[in-house]
């Protein structure tokens, strides 16, 4: 009788060993290096620190305060959570403040011996990941460069700088209606040699006469001082990149407009072919109104002049009235000019 209890127990025994062998392997975890007693340490840790709290949440992209609190009063169930929460520690202060901040857990200099160990390794295999992974974005950008293709502006580590000279857009335009508002976008490649062109030429097919005038005279050609570049085993390779150029009037109104009528007597070189004002002391004071770059005035009503296709055709002194008004214009490549 004794011999078939013992036999028993044994059968009992081996039939639970087998039994946690099978849970184990149909879960398919590993054991964890953390143990009953640190997940404990871990637990009271937690709710005496905040911080802490909030680390082990963002470890665990845990969001509800109700999961929050459930997983960490059953922290010896959820050992993976008090893994990633270990390694959050040490990615967040190093090495010696991680030590320390593990010290102040109550862990022992064993515990943390294993928890500095596991971080290591999870350090080297984040490095190696992130390794393949730049492999595989350059092995992808020199495809790119070998077929010509053009970068987004997301894929450049140094983005193109253009050369957008609004004040000459501001005085040459052929025209410059008070009643229009200036705001224009031109979707433009920058090629790695600097020269500046429409993605779809077919574009300008819908543009105004002003769109055609900005994007020919002053967008389109080498008007890139710094091309798109690209990051290529630690070197700034030069690339085709998009490029969104926006020219736009920075006040919808024109809140400190002259609007005043200026008369003014012209002059037309006819060896140069050029007109230019005839100022006078007259011309001068009509300028007391609210014009505080007086010099401006002159620059942008000459530049107006001489693209004035009304007046191309005319010889000799003549007298012209002028609408004078103040137009804020931006672009994302320039300073706002007035």
């Amino acid at each position: 009788m004794k011999k078939k209890i013992i036999l028993l127990v044994a059968t009992l025994l081996l039939s639970l060993s087998v039994a946690e062998t099978a849970t184990a392997q149909s879960a398919g975890q590993e054991k964890s290096y953390v143990t009953s007693s640190m997940a404990k340490k871990i637990t009271y840790y937690c709710y005496y620190s905040d911080l802490a709290m909030a680390i082990f949440a963002d470890a665990n992209k845990i969001v509800s305060g109700v999961e929050l609190d459930k997983t960490i009063n059953t922290l010896n169930k959820h050992l993976n959570c008090a893994e990633k929460f270990l390694l959050a520690i040490y990615y967040r202060y190093g090495m010696e403040m991680g030590y320390g901040v593990l010290k102040n857990m109550g862990l022992t200099p064993r515990e943390i011996e294993v928890v500095q160990a596991e971080w290591k390794k999870d350090d080297e295999r984040t490095a190696a990941i992130a390794e393949q992974k730049r492999k595989e974005k350059e092995s992808g950008y020199l495809k790119l460069i070998e077929e010509n293709g053009v970068f987004t502006s997301e894929q450049l580590s140094v983005q193109p700088k253009i050369n957008i000279d609004l004040t000459a857009i501001s005085m040459l335009l052929p025209d410059n209606p008070k009643s229009e508002p200036l705001n224009y976008w031109f979707q433009c490649i920058v090629s790695k040699d600097g020269y500046i062109s429409l993605q779809d030429e077919s574009d300008t097919l819908s543009y105004t006469d002003t769109e055609k005038a900005i994007y020919n005279n002053y967008i389109k050609g080498y008007n890139a001082f710094e091309v798109g570049k690209v990051e290529i085993e630690n070197k700034q390779v030069p690339v085709n990149s998009n490029v969104l150029i926006d020219i736009k009037e920075a006040r919808k109104q024109h809140e400190y407009n002259y609007d005043k009528i200026l008369e003014f007597n012209i002059q037309k070189d006819k060896r140069l072919n050029f007109w230019y004002v005839l100022w006078n002391e007259s011309n001068y004071n009509q300028r007391n109104l609210r014009c505080k770059d007086f010099q401006g005035l002159k620059s942008q009503l000459t530049g107006a002049l001489n693209n004035c296709p009304e007046i191309k055709g005319l010889k000799d002194a003549q007298s012209i009235e002028v609408l004078a008004y103040e137009r804020t214009l931006q672009c994302n490549f320039s300073e706002e000019v007035k």
